[in-house]
């Protein structure tokens, strides 16, 4: 008999489609727009998982929060079961940065469980997120990446470098392709990313970005960059008029690998003597940051100052438990970054990279001389 390893996290949803339509994806062309499952439904079937034993569950909805109303009573609805079964569940979830703009919905997500938050950001370039048709502004993902941190969340990021602008339309950075991992790293230090992934875009059948570069003529040929590489890890297509295809696929590693670095074992060395001082430091931060919340909330709906009692019970109450968010994500993202930098060691030594570049070389080579935008900017080039 066969040894299977224990699901450590159990898959779950109650959503199909999305009313977005990112040129990347596929689900709004291939399911429309969402459909929601009545959120009792949910909850019977997730209630019967707790029964079971399982305590950790995934929500592989794209946007578990895109019915929003309908998000809120599920999330109520865990709350409840946890009190019920007097346990304690933790919930990974996928959502859009705008969650930070909503109150009401974080405590909703906080009080289920939801301790990671998938985020795709996709890219810190105003550019690229047209060209992705996301429907966002980096400042606004930034700002509100900053909020969900502060409200205790563990952010993944999931990002796409080097996006492919349509041929012709001058929509561009003009920066380099260096110059633009330095902007994706720079603004994953600023907001303190917690763990990442960094991936090339992929031309899955079905999205309309497959179906743009396709008329294009910049995909690579199945027989040279078979199905087997679009997993995100390898680039699939020719990237945009001036951008080396082999450039593009080590700037994306590069990326990876600043954040998923052995220098972070410097850092254990830092954590373990200063954890004390840390302890004090977020103590006072975090109390009196949900301190002020909490006496505006009063505020707000008694009219009257709040009592100074109430006060320095938010304070204290507050202060430990962000204080303890606060060391355990020092400890927890330090660790991540450790193991990750193995992880992509070993994924390295597994894929023969230099056999991949010869292939990028060769279609690059083929594409330029083959697509008049290509070969215009070569002869610029030349001139």
């Amino acid at each position: 008999v066969e040894k299977r390893m224990p699901v450590k996290f159990v898959p779950i949803s109650r959503t199909r489609g999305c009313n977005f339509k990112c040129e990347f994806c596929s689900v709004n062309a291939r399911y429309g727009g969402i459909r929601v499952a009545p959120p009792e439904k949910t909850l019977a079937h997730l209630e019967k998982l707790v029964k079971e034993g399982h305590r950790r569950f995934f929500f592989v909805d794209d946007n578990l929060t895109l019915d929003r109303d309908g998000a809120v009573e599920l999330c109520d609805g865990i709350a409840a079961i946890q009190r019920k079964h007097k346990t304690k569940l933790e919930l990974t979830v996928q959502v859009r940065t705008d969650v930070a703009r909503d109150p009401r919905l974080m405590e909703a997500l906080r009080d289920a469980g939801a301790k990671v938050l998938c985020v795709g950001i996709e890219s810190p370039l105003a550019e690229d997120l047209r060209n992705m048709h996301k429907g966002q502004k980096p400042d606004d993902v930034e700002s509100d990446l900053r909020a969900l941190r502060r409200n205790g969340f563990l952010i993944h990021g999931m990002f796409i470098f080097g996006y492919p602008g349509k041929l012709g339309s001058g929509v561009t950075s003009g920066l380099t392709l260096r110059e633009r991992a330095n902007k994706y790293i720079g603004f994953i230090k600023r907001v303190r990313m917690d763990t990442l992934q960094v991936l090339k875009a992929v031309p899955i059948p079905g999205s309309p970005l497959a179906a743009r570069l396709k008329k294009e003529g910049r995909i690579y040929p199945l027989e040279e960059v078979g199905w087997e590489m679009y997993d995100g890890n390898f680039l699939t297509y020719q990237p945009d008029p001036g951008d080396n295809a082999v450039d593009l696929q080590e700037q994306a590693t590069r990326i990876m690998t600043s954040f998923y670095s052995k220098v972070n074992i410097l850092k254990l060395l830092y954590l373990g003597p200063l954890s004390p001082f840390d302890w004090v430091f977020f103590f006072v931060r975090r109390g009196a940051q949900r301190l002020r919340v909490k006496c505006r909330e009063f505020e707000e709906k008694y009219r009257r100052p709040a009592p100074a009692s109430n006060k320095w019970g938010e304070f204290i109450r507050n202060g430990l438990a962000g204080a303890k968010g606060e060391i355990y994500r020092a400890w927890r993202n330090t660790i991540i970054r450790i193991a990750g930098s193995f992880v992509l060691r070993k994924w390295s030594a597994s894929v023969n990279l230099d056999t991949f570049r010869q292939k990028l070389r060769k279609q690059q080579e083929r594409i330029i001389n083959a697509i008049p935008e290509y070969r215009k900017m070569r002869r610029e080039e030349r001139s």
